[in-house]
């Protein structure tokens, strides 16, 4: 429901270390919800020193790529992990270096724990990015003196307004799928999962939302190993869950989707493909939302920090229909173009001197089992209160661009993949190829 490293104009080494960003982080508002800045202390204890890694710099043949050019650009040279670091340790390191890869590399390479560089007085990355070029960021979020009864009475304000001219979105055809995104920001395409496959799908995903708090409560894992944070988890303080954002594990239901979702000529690949820079694009979330009846609505949010050129593309995938009762997304659209994302995140966060947001132009995300909405992460979005007497389940999935920038990406809490899935640096060119997710031993083994 995302802030990391810095990729430098150009190349360079900043952009190879940068590869290593799909195991760490994502800016703090995801798609599928908010995400709390304030990292979970749960890894602290790991150290960032233990199994320290041994960095290499390898070249890699080119994947098969059906889209060329390429829009992000590319490179063959990729970091990679020789010696393996555990989960604990690398979440723990990533967490010491505030979500900034560049800076973990930088120190594992040298055997320095961060700590030790920090002893030194040396300025976090952050501090040494003030005078970079990027523009200042421009997001809805949440104010940090709110509560969550707050946040959730200003959510269903937001929502009031937009249900008096918000308008389904509309399908199109797969080949139209990527120029419609480019252009307004989303686009929804219907079919691209058999309805038996989504049923599947969603059974096992209810199951494991059940399967994965247990195990949470009873303390055999930790909660970000099965979950991301989430806006609107709940309707007020010690209030029950009605809302999760649940990472998903490689079990058949979940191969079976994602075969069906991105093997061969599936149109979600192909518009993948051409949005995200072609067979290098890499897997970056595989998850599922999960809004019980009576769940809240979320605020007006966008994935990631606004940045000149997209970088990460997501497709929720509804595994049911979603009606109007059950709190379907709402997309701003042209919200990822610079000025209109300016001005409706303006208006989403109200204030003084703000346009109202009936200025903005709203499309709702409605859908039958089986059909997606593809839309770019800086796109501004809410899900809905869900008024209905069903659970909605989307699955989604996240590619992240070819040469994109971390510096707009954030922290493992808000990056919706298990961290072993993450290590694997899944490409969509493979997925393309039919190669599928893993072997079922490796699978078996997650």
């Amino acid at each position: 429901s995302r802030n990391g490293g810095v990729i430098r104009p150009g190349g360079g080494r900043g952009m190879l270390v940068c590869t290593l960003a799909i195991l760490g982080a994502r800016p703090a508002f995801s798609a599928h919800a908010a995400r709390a800045h304030v990292w979970t202390a749960a890894g602290r204890a790991a150290g960032c020193a233990a199994t320290r890694p041994r960095m290499v710099a390898r070249e890699e043949e080119d994947d098969v790529d059906h889209d060329r050019p390429l829009a992000f650009g590319e490179t063959s040279d990729k970091w990679t992990f020789a010696g393996g670091m555990d989960v604990s340790a690398f979440l723990a390191g990533i967490e010491a270096a505030k979500g900034d890869v560049d800076l973990l590399v930088e120190t594992e390479k040298r055997g320095e724990p961060l700590a030790a560089r920090s002893k030194r007085g040396n300025a976090p990355r952050e501090e040494r990015r003030a005078s970079s070029a990027q523009p200042a960021p421009s997001r809805a979020a949440p104010r940090a003196e709110e509560s969550a009864e707050q946040l959730v009475e200003r959510a269903r304000g937001q929502h009031s307004v937009l249900a008096r001219f918000t308008v389904p979105l509309v399908p199109v055809g797969s080949v139209e799928l990527a120029a419609t995104v480019r252009q307004v920001g989303v686009a929804r395409a219907t079919g691209v999962l058999r309805p038996e496959t989504a049923a599947a799908l969603r059974e096992f995903v209810l199951a494991e939302v059940a399967r994965s708090e247990a195990e949470v409560a009873s303390g055999a894992v930790v909660e970000r190993e099965r979950f991301s944070e989430v806006l609107s988890g709940c309707e007020a303080t010690g209030a029950p869950r009605t809302r999760w954002d649940l990472r998903l594990p490689l079990a058949p239901p979940v191969v079976a989707a994602v075969d069906e979702l991105l093997g061969g000529d599936a149109p979600l690949a192909f518009a993948f493909g051409r949005l995200a820079g072609g067979g290098k694009a890499e897997l970056w979330e595989m998850a599922a939302i999960v809004s019980a009846p009576g769940s809240a609505p979320q605020l007006l949010h966008a994935d990631t920090l606004w940045s000149p050129k997209p970088c990460l593309f997501t497709a929720f995938v509804a595994l049911q229909s979603v009606t109007r009762e059950m709190g379907p997304t709402v997309f701003l659209t042209r919200s990822h173009e610079a000025e209109e994302h300016k001005r409706c995140s303006a208006m989403a966060a109200g204030g003084a001197g703000a346009e109202p947001l009936e200025g903005a132009a709203a499309e709702l995300g409605i859908m039958e089992a089986g059909d997606a909405t593809l839309y770019d992460s800086r796109v501004l979005h809410a899900g809905g209160a869900n008024r209905s007497g069903e659970t909605r389940v989307l699955a989604y999935l996240t590619f992240r661009g070819v040469g994109a920038s971390a510096a707009t990406l954030g922290n493992e809490a808000a990056h919706s993949i298990r961290p072993q899935m993450a290590a694997q640096r899944i490409r969509l060119g493979d997925l393309r190829r039919g190669a599928g997710l893993l072997a079922p031993a490796e699978a078996a083994a997650l």
